[in-house]
C-alpha cells in the first residue's frame, strides 16, 4: 500500500465555473474534484454542504472535444 500515491481531492460548488478547475487540474496537483451543493439553513441551522458528484480532468476534456475518451480499462470492461 505504501506505493500508492495519495493526492488531494478538492471540493467545488455545483455553480463553480470549469475554467478555474481546469487550471487547477493542469498544475498536476489532482485530477478529481468532489462536487457539492450548498444546503441553506432553516434559521436554526447553519448552511451545510451535500456531496452530489465528482468531476475529473477526463470529464472536462470530453466536454471540450465533445467526444468520449476510451482508455484501456474501459475496453477491458466492455469485453466482459
Amino acid at each position: 500500500m505504501s506505493s500508492i500515491i495519495i493526492r488531494d481531492v478538492i471540493a467545488v460548488d455545483e455553480k463553480d465555473r470549469l475554467e478555474p478547475l481546469l487550471g487547477y487540474f493542469k498544475k498536476g496537483l489532482t485530477h478529481i474534484a468532489i462536487v457539492t451543493q450548498t444546503i441553506l439553513g432553516d434559521g436554526l441551522r447553519d448552511p451545510s454542504k451535500k456531496v452530489i458528484g465528482i468531476v475529473t480532468l477526463e470529464d472536462i476534456i470530453e466536454e471540450i472535444i465533445q467526444e468520449d475518451i476510451e482508455d484501456e480499462y474501459e475496453l477491458i470492461d466492455e469485453k466482459n
